[in-house]
């Protein structure tokens, strides 16, 4: 559950979600979800595939539907659009 967003004056956001629900819930919230198929199946635990969701889930309410995680050649972070 989104428990908390901020947006600074300058712009700024932090939100903070509380994984309170189970990946599947999760994984029915996600607008993206074709595009993460591949990276959440390679996740084993369901606490760790919660975290990974969640992070998506976020990136989704901040910033938009169509931002997508993508990782560079050592595993660095960056939206799609850059």
């Amino acid at each position: 559950m989104l428990l908390k967003k901020y947006v600074s004056a300058s712009g700024s956001v932090i939100a903070v979600w509380k994984i309170e629900e189970k990946a599947e819930t999760l994984l029915a919230m996600l607008k993206q979800k074709n595009e993460y198929l591949p990276g959440f199946s390679k996740l084993q635990k369901e606490r760790r595939q919660a975290e990974w969701l969640c992070s998506r889930l976020l990136v989704q309410m901040v910033c938009g539907d169509d931002k997508i995680i993508c990782y560079n050649e050592h595993g660095k972070p960056f939206l799609n659009d850059g």
